[in-house]
């Protein structure tokens, strides 16, 4: 009896104690975004390469440091050739916004007339929009975060790319690392248990990685191919809103069509194409194939993502909900591998 109440006791204290650590956390997590965020980037990316360079080294036979390289510098080139036709893309759609703005009048109106919403035809779109709706605050806040968004990723991609390749020049001597008699003190199976992590976030975060270019580079084919403009763009926005669940694909969704009704409308067998696309990807993608691709022991509870997307968003913004998911996922795969924290991991699961 005194046993069980003493085991009940410290049980309650370890909890208690995870919460303020929790907290604390939390906490830096918060005040250190600026710092964390690229570390946790780049740790994320390392885990995507060193499959990539680790097969360089093995069956090429390319001396590590030059395969670590070879890999970064074809990574910078395609982010620096996708974010110039990214950049050309925005460049191109605000030379031709008068064009659309007239497009999009005219389906306001056709919608005013429908549902009785003020309409002046002597005044903009966005002046009949902000009587109605008040949608150009929003509109000017969310290209004011976009702008940020961008100049910090800027000022921080260099740094992550220092990050990144550090952490694959140490790959190497991970292994030799784990068998230092410090993880063997007390739990022998603390060198089993990080290898396991490791291999499983491994797992987790190429199939993602891999999964997001897959929809981002069909979305672009399909776009292409229903003469959307600007393909790339939405693409590379499927590719990205892919890293958020259920919500991403539907914002990614959302725009692509917007902006084909915009583009084709009076028709609509474009448009309706588009629409189908976008559907029938997500749904096939997300619902079919990833799951498949990354097995059962790592889907999450619906609950659980959204929660993990207010909390990562409210941390670290647009780049937390990014991050939610990945990060959501490391967090279960460690107390998956911790025998105290396994009833989290239960909780966290989808079933």
């Amino acid at each position: 009896m005194i046993h069980t109440e003493h085991s009940s006791f410290i049980h309650a204290i370890f909890l208690l104690l995870l919460f303020l650590c929790i907290v604390i956390a939390g906490t830096i997590f918060k005040l250190m975004a600026g710092v964390i965020v690229p570390v946790v980037i780049a740790v994320l990316l390392a885990f995507v390469l060193e499959p990539v360079i680790r097969k360089l080294n093995t069956i090429v036979k390319i001396p590590w440091l030059l395969a670590e390289i070879i890999v970064l510098m074809a990574l910078v080139v395609l982010i620096s050739v996708l974010a110039n036709m990214f950049v050309s893309g925005i460049t191109a759609i605000v030379n031709l916004y008068p064009k659309y703005e007239e497009r999009f009048t005219k389906i306001y109106a056709t919608l005013a007339l429908q549902f009785h919403l003020p309409f002046d035809n002597e005044l903009s779109l966005f002046s009949n929009l902000w009587s109605s709706l008040g949608v150009r605050t929003a509109i000017q806040n969310t290209a004011i975060s976009i702008s940020g968004n961008l100049i910090s990723f800027s000022k921080n991609a260099v740094m992550v790319l220092f990050f990144v390749f550090f952490l694959l020049a140490e790959a190497r001597s991970m292994k030799r690392k784990l068998q230092n008699p410090v993880f063997q003190k007390g739990n022998t199976n603390i060198e089993i248990a990080i290898k396991d992590i490791m291999k499983q976030v491994t797992h987790y975060i190429t199939i993602k990685a891999f999964v997001s270019l897959l929809t981002g580079f069909l979305v672009f084919l399909g776009c292409a191919i229903a003469g959307l403009q600007f393909p790339i763009i939405w693409g590379l926005l499927a590719f990205i809103l892919n890293f958020i669940p259920n919500f991403g694909s539907i914002i990614s969704g959302l725009l692509t069509t917007l902006f084909a009704v915009v583009q084709f409308y009076p028709s609509w067998e474009r448009t309706v194409f588009i629409i189908i696309l976008m559907i029938g990807m997500n749904i096939s993608i997300g619902y079919v194939v990833e799951p498949k691709w990354e097995g059962k022991g790592l889907g999450l509870s619906p609950f659980f993502i959204i929660v993990s997307l207010s909390l990562w968003g409210w941390l670290w913004g647009f780049a937390g909900l990014v991050l939610a998911v990945p990060m959501t996922v490391i967090m279960k795969i460690v107390c998956e591998n911790i025998p105290p924290l396994r009833p989290f991991a239960v909780l966290m699961g989808s079933e």
